[in-house]
């Protein structure tokens, strides 16, 4: 088998070599590379430049040259891998040698490499909106772009498989996020799976619902009042498995024997679960006490907006500075200026910006600024945190002012930082290597007199 492998693997690489005399034949005009007369090397020269960031544009006008100059289609690999840098040239190269010279697998198996998960092109699908600078007929491109590039993603290619597509979108926009994460993590793409994922999650999670329906968002303990698996009381005001009052005032009590056992299974239940955000056992993410005084937190700290009259509303803007900064934070903080990119009637904001060499997007707070589709770029970038999680943040132009980075600057917009006091994230996309900003050596001149004697 060893042997095997190693004749295997020089045969690659033989044939690479092979590939490659053909690239220098190609480069010169003395040197022909006839390959079933076909020359390659009088056609190599109107190959497109290989764009590792439109990859399918790239194969889009390669196919079109090759039906304009009717290029033979069992030589368009050898002619396109002439152009791969970066990624594509590592995934062709680790093609096997009959694969290399098939042409729709090489498009597949760089389309892959490429390739963004369908969630990121769903949204990107669904969030796009127009920019001042488009035109309709730009942006209805644009659009229709996003719209098969998701398609090609869940590989649809039939009405039906459409049909499933949409109706699945529209049943995990209706249900809470817990089941959601559920069927995104199970990649189901038909409704009734989908719906029977759905169903068993509910089953095996029902006694997190407890208390829900009265207290939403309210965090709930399990507790021995609670009778059944899930916690609800029936219409009728009784409930199974529990003492409970009728309508006339009196108690049916049930066995103790069976009280306990069920009480016991509702202990034993939430003891298998754990949650989501704080990975603590005995609730989901969705009673998560840490995760609701969070949020509790980040609505103090948003933006406040006062509204005058059902026709016009005034916002106030209030930048994110009377909250204490840590100590551990201030050696990176610094004061800076923002406007509205190209609006002088506004004025320009003063704000605390905390350098965040850990950060490749740089953050703004949602409100420190009126930003507007005006400002917006209209387009999203899908960041991660160290929960792990993806988060689409929506991108605006604005000017800036500050000791590291001044001009106009394309930044994300949150509703909170993670960091209360500061308004602005300065991550490495806009500061590059500035950490701090370069320090001002001050000498004084002393000069010294002597007296004679």
């Amino acid at each position: 088998m060893q042997m095997q492998r190693e004749k295997e693997a020089r045969e690659h690489e033989f044939r690479l070599k092979q590939l490659e005399l053909g690239v220098i034949k190609a480069s010169d005009p003395k040197i022909g590379l006839d390959t079933g007369g076909f020359d390659v090397s009088k056609h190599v020269k109107f190959v497109p430049k290989f764009q590792e960031d439109n990859v399918e544009k790239f194969f889009n006008h390669f196919e079109k040259l090759g039906e304009q100059l009717k290029w033979p289609r069992d030589k368009w690999s050898i002619l396109i891998q002439s152009n791969f840098t970066g990624k594509a040239q590592e995934v062709y190269s680790a093609l096997s040698i009959e694969d290399s010279m098939d042409y729709d697998k090489v498009k597949k198996a760089i389309l892959q490499a490429y390739e963004l998960v369908p969630e990121a092109y769903r949204q990107k699908f669904r969030k796009y909106r127009k920019a001042d600078t488009q035109t309709y007929v730009e942006f209805a491109y644009q659009k229709e772009r996003h719209f098969d590039r998701w398609c090609a993603s869940k590989k649809v290619s039939t009405f039906d498989t459409l049909r499933q597509l949409m109706l699945v979108e529209e049943f995990k926009r209706c249900v809470n996020d817990d089941i959601k994460t559920h069927l995104e993590e199970n990649k189901a793409d038909k409704l009734s799976e989908v719906a029977n994922l759905a169903d068993q999650y509910a089953l095996t999670h029902k006694f997190s619902k407890v208390g829900q329906t009265q207290n939403k968002g309210q965090f709930n303990r399990p507790n021995k009042k609670y009778g059944n698996s899930s916690g609800t009381t029936s219409n009728s005001g009784s409930q199974s498995g529990s003492i409970s009052p009728t309508n006339s005032g009196k108690k049916q009590p049930d066995s103790s024997r069976q009280k306990n056992d069920q009480v016991s299974s509702n202990k034993a239940a939430f003891k298998d679960i754990s949650c989501g955000f704080c990975h603590k056992k005995g609730h989901t993410m969705a009673n998560c006490f840490t995760l609701a005084k969070l949020k509790e937190t980040e609505t103090a700290s948003n933006a406040l907006a006062n509204v005058e009259n059902s026709s016009e509303v005034v916002v106030t803007l209030r930048p994110n500075s009377n909250d204490k900064i840590k100590e551990e934070y201030l050696p990176f903080v610094s004061e800076g200026f923002i406007s509205l990119d190209g609006n002088s009637a506004h004025p320009p904001v003063k704000i605390k910006i905390l350098r965040d060499t850990g950060a490749t997007q740089s953050l703004l707070l949602d409100g420190v600024l009126p930003l507007s589709d005006s400002t917006s770029t209209g387009a999203n970038v899908l960041i991660q945190g160290v929960e792990c999680g993806f988060i689409s943040v929506p991108l605006h132009k604005i000017n800036l002012k500050s000791d590291l980075v001044s001009g106009s600057v394309i930044v994300g917009v949150r509703p909170t930082l993670p960091v209360k006091g500061v308004s602005l994230l300065l991550g490495n996309d806009l500061a590059g290597g500035k950490v701090v900003a370069n320090a001002i050596l001050q000498i004084n001149h002393v000069i010294i007199t002597t007296q004679s004697n």
